[in-house]
């Protein structure tokens, strides 16, 4: 989001940008990646998020109980495509932010909104009150709006994209329920 604003502050800036169209994505991230990301970060904070890649026979049969992942289910193994921003680079002069420090920044921010389904571990806390933790930009922000009693929250792409890992809680209860019914077709 604040490339996307940064871009638009610049389009106005340079002549150069008229009429023209902007990539603005350096990379898809895939979600083993954006998880694997998110897990080195935050494990020291007590946050244990999957970083394996489940089988797809485990989500096929997943898909049946769980209508977000029967959603995504027709993108997995696809290659995601690559997105060619040189023109905003050129034209525009952008510098994008880092995808390990968007995506790092974005669940900080996630975390300390308290959107729905981030809950801040012991060690989250007691960092973030020895000041360990920075306070995210969509941390400051949501302080300011509580300040003059304004506060927007939408659903974050973060939670989507953590919701979408299967956790191996789940992994090994799928796991039993397709040994179960091996196990009933077997005895026919």
């Amino acid at each position: 989001v604040r490339d996307v604003a940064k871009a638009h502050r610049l389009a106005i800036e340079k002549p150069a940008a008229a009429g023209n169209r902007f990539a603005l994505q350096t990379t898809a991230t895939p979600v083993l990646r954006y998880a694997r990301i998110v897990h080195s970060e935050f494990k020291k904070f007590g946050y244990n998020f999957s970083t394996m890649k489940s089988p797809y026979f485990l989500l096929w049969l997943a898909a049946f109980f769980d209508k977000e992942l029967n959603d995504i289910l027709p993108e997995i193994g696809k290659v995601l495509p690559e997105v060619n921003c040189a023109k905003a680079k050129t034209i525009l002069g952008m510098e994008f932010i880092p995808e390990k420090q968007s995506i790092v920044e974005h669940a900080h921010g996630c975390l300390q909104l308290g959107i729905a389904g981030y809950t801040q571990t012991k060690q989250y806390k007691q960092a973030l009150q020895n000041r360990e933790i920075p306070c995210s930009p969509s941390g400051i922000q949501y302080e300011l709006q509580k300040k003059y009693g304004y506060l927007h929250s939408t659903p974050s792409s973060f939670n989507s994209h953590v919701n979408t890992t299967v956790s191996r809680k789940w992994n090994l209860r799928y796991m039993a329920i397709l040994l179960a019914l091996l196990y009933l077709l077997w005895r026919k």
